[in-house]
């Protein structure tokens, strides 16, 4: 496992890259979403042990204002947050260099992979 912080503008996320086998492209990397109240650390082993089974590799980190990862800019969240979350999403994915992703989420973390489905269909039919 390596732990890392990806460097954003104003901020920085705290990240964990899990691999146990080698990069391979046709398979995707699990990236695990957590809830409201969670970070990184709540998935305590769950994340090792189905990467065992599914044989592919995992992205958990924690999202800005929990766990290790900065903290909110703003102390109210907006009407948008979700929406915002799911486009930080596609920002995380692209630094992380991860093309072909399966998103797992919790509660918030589930809203925000939707959020990201709808927003990557909107943005393909913009092109």
């Amino acid at each position: 496992m390596n732990t890392f912080y990806i460097e954003k503008e104003n901020y920085r996320l705290y990240a964990k890259s899990i691999k146990h086998f080698d990069v391979n492209a046709a398979k995707p990397t699990l990236v695990f979403l957590h809830d409201s109240w969670g970070c990184t650390e709540m998935w305590y082993d769950f994340p090792e042990t189905l990467l065992k089974i599914s044989g592919i590799n995992a992205l958990v980190y924690d999202r800005r204002g929990y766990g290790k990862s900065s903290p909110f800019e703003i102390k109210q969240r907006t009407k948008f947050y979700l929406h915002e979350e799911a486009e930080e999403l596609i920002s995380v994915l692209d630094n992380c260099g991860i093309r072909n992703a399966l998103i797992y989420g919790h509660s918030d973390g589930a809203s925000i992979a939707k959020d990201r489905i709808a927003l990557l269909k909107i943005l393909e039919k913009q092109q």
